[in-house]
């Protein structure tokens, strides 16, 4: 992930860049921005433009990349700190009812 700046109006973005090594690669990539697409929600990170750079040739050894940009958004650190806890607890007591036979 990298952080970028628009030039006109300053707003921060966050840029996702997939190295896609072959074929297959890319089409797992494509179908992320494909989602970004369908998935219209609130809770849901949007999309705002996504590219797809050259193309994967094994011949070549060569990559492809493709980039979305997303919205960028300061997390302050100890929330972000708090809420990684609260969701491995949770997931640990998910897996923990699973292993009892309680879900």
């Amino acid at each position: 992930m990298d952080l970028v700046e628009d030039a006109h109006t300053h707003k921060m973005y966050a840029v996702k860049k997939i190295i896609c090594h072959g074929e297959e690669d890319q089409k797992v990539a494509m179908k992320e921005v494909e989602y970004y697409g369908l998935l219209k929600h609130p809770n849901i990170i949007e999309c705002f433009d996504s590219a797809l750079k050259d193309g994967p040739n094994p011949f070549l050894n060569s990559t492809s990349e493709v980039v979305i940009i997303l919205p960028y958004y300061k997390v302050n650190f100890y929330v972000f700190k708090l809420l990684s806890v609260w969701c491995l607890s949770l997931l640990f007591s998910i897996i923990l009812s699973k292993s009892v036979g309680l879900l």
